[in-house]
Order: C-alpha cells, then sequence, then structure tokens
C-alpha cells in the first residue's frame, strides 16, 4: 500500500478507552492472548475498560480480523466494515482513510464507515479480536427505519434481544459524529450465529431464572390489607407460602363441617327411645340433609367466585350453627326435617368438598393433589376427634348436650375464619403457591351465581366423562355417608355393641381414613387416577360383601374391616377432582365438580333413606350390605372407561394444569 494512502499513524500514549480526537489516528495494539481469554469469559461491560499503548507497525496485520468471507481481502472497506469498536466498548480505529466521518448526503461506503465509526460494540469487536470466521450467515446491525431490511431476534433464549453484535454492511441511516442511537442486533443468514453468537452461549453469564413464586410478595400499604393480612404476608417473608395458612385453616373448617355430619349417627337411637320415631323417619331428615347438602355445591362454588370464599363460609357457619341449636328445642319429627334437615344441610353444603377443590385451585398451582387429599382427610379428622367424645356425652348427659356441644364449636370457627381466610393470593400480593410470575391475576367472576352454575352444568352434561365421574360418585356416596356413616353405629347396637364402642369404630376408621386420602392425593400426583379408582372402589365392594360375616367374628371381625374400609372411605375424592379438572378445565372444575359432589350427595341420601327402610321392614341391614358391595364393584369397572374418549394431545395439557 502507497504511504499516501495509509491512515496516519498512532500516537504514543492513546489509550484504547478515548475516541481519537480527528488529527490524530492511528491503529490499536492487538490483544495477547490472555486478553482474548478473559474476554471470552467475562462479559465486558462489566469490567472497566483497560488502556493500552498504542503500536504502529501492526496496521498490515488487520486483515486477519475480519468475521464474513466476502470481505477478506477488501482493503479499507473491510476495515470500515467492521465498526469502530474493541473491548470493553473502546473505540478501535476511525476510517480507513482517517478522516472525520462523512455527513449525510456522502456515497454508500462512506456513510457505512461513518456510521460504524461511531458507534461501540463489544460482542462483534471481541469476535474480531480473537479472529475467527462465522460460518454461514453472520450477525449484522440493523438502523433504524432502513428500507429493506427486516428486523429478525435470535432463536436461542439466552440471549436478550438488542444486544450488541458484529456490523456488517448494508443499507444505514447516515449518522454523523458519532450521534446516532445504537441499534437492536439481529441475526441474518440460513444459520446464523457467528462467533459472537457462540461466545455467548459458551461464555456468557447464566441466565437468571425468575425467584420462587414462594416468595414473590408485593408490599401493599398496611391500611390495605389490615393487621391480620399483614401478618399473613409476614410468613411469605419467612418462607412459608400464605397459601399453607389458608389450607390450615380451611382444613379445621372442613373438619369441624364432618364433625356435625356425622352427629346424626350418635342421635338416631337416642331420638327413637324419646319420641319413639321409627328409622325411616329419622333416616328421611339425614336424607334430605345429606341431598341438600350435594344440590348446594355447585352453587356455593359459584358464590365463592360471585362474593369470596371468606363471606360464604361466615353466612354458612352461621346457618349451621342456628339448626344445631335449634335442634335440642324440637318436638315433632317435620322439626327435625326443618332444622336438621334443611338449615343443617344447606349450612354444610356450603362447606363441602368443593371448598377444598375452589381453595386448591385458586391457591396452588404445583401440589393440588397432596394438598386437596389432606383437605378431604379432614372428614376422617373430624370423625375421629368428634365421635367418641359425642357419644360419650350422649350415654351421660343425653343428645341435647351433644347438639349443644356442636353448635359451640361452630360459634368459634366464625373468628378463625374472619382473621385468616381470604379469597384470593392477590389480595395478600402474593402469588399461588407453584406460579411464577409474569401472569396476570385471574379477575373476580361477576357473573350470576345461579346462571354460571347451571352454565356450567349444560356445558358438562355434554361430555361422557363427566357422566362416568358422576355415577361414580353416587355409588361413593351411598356406601360411606349415606350407608356405612349413618347406619354403622345403630346396626353394631343391634349385634349388641355398646354405643361408645361403635362410635370407636368409626373413630377408627377416620384414622385409617386420614392415612388413605392423604396417600391417595400423593398416589393420584405420580398414577393414573382410573386405576386409582378401580382399585378403591373394588376393595371397597370386597369389604361391603364381608361386613355381615365381621359381626359374627369375635374378636378382629369389626376392627379388620373398619381398618381396610378406612382406608378408601374418602380416598376417591382426590383422583376425581383431578378427572374432573382433565375432562372440563381449570376454570370450571370447581363448579363442575359441585355438581359431581351433589350426585355423591344423593347417592348418599337414597342409601341412607334405602337402609333405614330396609332395617324397618326386614329388621336387618345384611341386603343394604349386599346391595352396596355389588354396586362398589360395578364402579370400580366402569371409572376405567373415563378419559377414553379424550385424545391424547388434549389430555397432556389438562393433566399438567390439573398438577
Amino acid at each position: 500500500m502507497a504511504p499516501a494512502q495509509r491512515g496516519p499513524r498512532a500516537t504514543p500514549g492513546v489509550g484504547l478507552h478515548r475516541r481519537i480526537p480527528p488529527g490524530r489516528g492511528g491503529t490499536p495494539r492487538r490483544p495477547g492472548r490472555h486478553h482474548a481469554l478473559v474476554a471470552r469469559r467475562r462479559p465486558c461491560a462489566a469490567l472497566p475498560p483497560p488502556a493500552r499503548r498504542a503500536r504502529p507497525d501492526l496496521g498490515a496485520r488487520r486483515k486477519r480480523l475480519h468475521l464474513g468471507g466476502s470481505e477478506r481481502g477488501n482493503g479499507s472497506r473491510a476495515r470500515a466494515d467492521r465498526g469502530g469498536s474493541g473491548r470493553g466498548g473502546c473505540p478501535r480505529r476511525r476510517a480507513s482513510d482517517g478522516r472525520v466521518p462523512a455527513p449525510a448526503g456522502r456515497s454508500e461506503p462512506v456513510q457505512r464507515s461513518a456510521a460504524a465509526a461511531g458507534r461501540a460494540d463489544p460482542v462483534g469487536a471481541r469476535a474480531g479480536r480473537l479472529g475467527r470466521r462465522a460460518p454461514r450467515g453472520r450477525l449484522v446491525r440493523a438502523s433504524a427505519g432502513a428500507p429493506g431490511r427486516q428486523e429478525r431476534p435470535s432463536s436461542d433464549p439466552r440471549i436478550p434481544q438488542g444486544a450488541g453484535s458484529r456490523s456488517g454492511g448494508g443499507d444505514r441511516a447516515t449518522a454523523a459524529g458519532g450521534g446516532a442511537p445504537r441499534p437492536a442486533a439481529v441475526r441474518r443468514g440460513p444459520r446464523g450465529g457467528g462467533v459472537a453468537l457462540r461466545l455467548r452461549q459458551r461464555r456468557g453469564p447464566a441466565p437468571r431464572l425468575p425467584p420462587l413464586p414462594a416468595r414473590d410478595a408485593v408490599r401493599l400499604p398496611r391500611a390495605l390489607l389490615g393487621a391480620a393480612g399483614a401478618r399473613l404476608v409476614s410468613f411469605a417473608n419467612r418462607r412459608i407460602h400464605p397459601a399453607f395458612v389458608i389450607a390450615g385453616a380451611i382444613f379445621v373448617v372442613l373438619l369441624c363441617a364432618a364433625a356435625v355430619r356425622a352427629t346424626p349417627s350418635i342421635l338416631i337411637v337416642p331420638l327413637e327411645r324419646e319420641f319413639g320415631w321409627s328409622r325411616a323417619v329419622l333416616s328421611s331428615a339425614v336424607s334430605v340433609n345429606l341431598v341438600l347438602y350435594g344440590l348446594v355445591g355447585p352453587f356455593a362454588a359459584a358464590l365463592m367466585e360471585r362474593f369470596g370464599i371468606r363471606r360464604t363460609i361466615l353466612v354458612s357457619l352461621a346457618v349451621i350453627c342456628a339448626g344445631v341449636a335449634l335442634t335440642s328445642q324440637m318436638r315433632s319429627s317435620w322439626q327435625l326435617v326443618l332444622t336438621w334437615g334443611i338449615l343443617v344441610g344447606l349450612g354444610t353444603g356450603t362447606t363441602a368438598m368443593v371448598l377444598g377443590a375452589t381453595v386448591v385451585s385458586r391457591w396452588f398451582v404445583s401440589r393440588r393433589g397432596t394438598v386437596m387429599g389432606v383437605l378431604t382427610a379432614s372428614t376422617a379428622t373430624g370423625q375421629m376427634l368428634f365421635l367418641p367424645l359425642e357419644a360419650h356425652v350422649a350415654e351421660h348427659q343425653g343428645w341435647r348436650a351433644v347438639t349443644l356441644l356442636v353448635a359451640s364449636v361452630v360459634v368459634l370457627l366464625l373468628p378463625l375464619v374472619a382473621l385468616l381466610v381470604r379469597d384470593r393470593p392477590s389480595d395478600l400480593g402474593v402469588l399461588p403457591y407453584g406460579a411464577f410470575p409474569g401472569k396476570a391475576p385471574e379477575a373476580q367472576s361477576r357473573e350470576n351465581p345461579l346462571a354460571n352454575a347451571i352454565r356450567v352444568l349444560r356445558e358438562s352434561a355434554r361430555k361422557t366423562d363427566f357422566w362416568l365421574l358422576a355415577g361414580s360418585f353416587f355409588v361413593c356416596g351411598a356406601s360411606t355417608n349415606g350407608l356405612v356413616g349413618t347406619h354403622l353405629v345403630p346396626a353394631c347396637m343391634d349385634h349388641g355393641i355398646p354405643e361408645v364402642r361403635a362410635a370407636g369404630l368409626l373413630a377408627m376408621m377416620g384414622v385409617f381414613d386420614l392415612v388413605g386420602t392423604t396417600a391417595s392425593g400423593w398416589l393420584s400426583d405420580r398414577f393414573d387416577s382410573r386405576k386409582l379408582l378401580f382399585w378403591y372402589y373394588g376393595l371397597r365392594g370386597l369389604a361391603l360383601l364381608w361386613l355381615p360375616q365381621a359381626f359374627e367374628a369375635q374378636v378382629l371381625g369389626l376392627p379388620l374391616f373398619a381398618v381396610f374400609y378406612g382406608l378408601d372411605w374418602i380416598a376417591t375424592v382426590p383422583p376425581t377432582v383431578r378427572l374432573t379438572t382433565e375432562a372440563i378445565g381449570v376454570r370450571d372444575a370447581p363448579i363442575a365438580f359441585g355438581w359431581i359432589v351433589a350426585s355423591h350427595q344423593i347417592g348418599a341420601g337414597i342409601g341412607a333413606l334405602g337402609a333405614g327402610m330396609i332395617r324397618s321392614s326386614l329388621t336387618t341391614y345384611t341386603p343394604a350390605w349386599m346391595v352396596a358391595g355389588a354396586i362398589c364393584l360395578l364402579a370400580a369397572l366402569v371409572v376405567l372407561r373415563i378419559g377414553r374418549r379424550l385424545p391424547r394431545a388434549e389430555l397432556a395439557p389438562a393433566a399438567e394444569q390439573a398438577s
């Protein structure tokens, strides 16, 4: 190259981190191997740009630093197209002729040189320093408003959009004096990438995952949360998500509601002795209670969507307390139907399994099956704690003392719910447990609760799986709450077993039900729910068929029955909730499950009434046990057909949402 064509020599003492004045152009020193390794391992923006001494004797070696194959051997144009940046965002050199960048209106090569000289590009410069050639395609820079060029972001999720890249050719907006804004980096070519992209993939900083959702709390003013709400938010700061506090409060509510529902089995024989009412009349009041308990469920879920969980629970607890307290003052059978059948049935129907399903769907994204299993096990825990106590009180102080005891327990729940229960995670400024930031919280529904419940029933009734789930749960209710839960204690007393000991058998079932239901929730997160239901209904049917022989056994008959029957008493609930979510969808699953619970309680009402009529006419419960065992075996075969009509492509995403 002729001396007149060479650029001006570098001025000693001018570092790479300083812009070279127009009259003092020069060639920077090529970094050694140590600096190249540092540039590969750490982002240049994290370190201050080092000062270096310029060496004028290395100007001829600049041809090795080209990235694109088409630029090799192109002399001054290649040097101009490479841009003006060095390691650490330092200006590398000016245009090849050493002049001041040309203003707008000059020729295209001069415009490219001017636009490249005024920008700093650490990623592209780092790739150029290493002297690596880009394979088929290169990172180019597109300016805003350039015609004929379409930006395409990188497909690698680890590279942020707009990161620096190697400058290349193409139409650019003219920038005078380096004042043009820094454009975004795009990838061009059939494969894209090049040295800069590979360097970011290998040596770039590891992507930071979003914070754990259990600790992602938004600081809301204390005046908006209240004292109790502020205490709940403090749990998030202590690595305890408020969802578990809400689940614990709901567990206590469901436990006491289960104690209320189990009380009629203690009251049947004392009421029969005092008023002379038949088992059929007493069973009719219990049947009304169980049917309303199920029918209120779907509308209760819609009421929770409309008015919130806390308000709905408080009203239902007040209705339960009124119905139980008024039962102690009744004098005729219709009053029993009004108080215990209608009032208590309406109240307990709101605090039913649909309450647990609603809380789980709102407050939990992960561990839904396990949490639902624990909440369902509250029924067993309520039986375990309250039935022996109620039997002891009824034997020594009478049945009216039992009703007053239950009413007092319900009154104590009111302040607990008012202080701890919240409707949605957004009320406390937190995300549901297991959710990641970025998803907008669900808006509270303003739809009419009655119309919403009817709409979900109409849409769900078109699906075969809904009817299969409802039919199997009908059998579940008839064989548990309707038959065993209502008539096991009177049947034991018919065989000469004391009432307290018979209540102890139900309490033993509650212990094993707690274990079985919790384990069922854990299993439903890991195994096919249909196969789990097959085993649950099959073992239940065999246990009911063996129950008449268990009464005749001397020592181990009834305790062995209590163990096996207790393990799957309500173990069917977590798999049924999961299958309902898969078949109906996450949004309408709580209301649809409420309708399935309604079929459960209709079965319970028919089972309680039918067993009472069989006992009144045949003076024995044996036909009732046999019929219940047979329909349980039939349900075990029916549940295997659930989900068979769903395409595999639709079933997999629904299963991910349910988990």
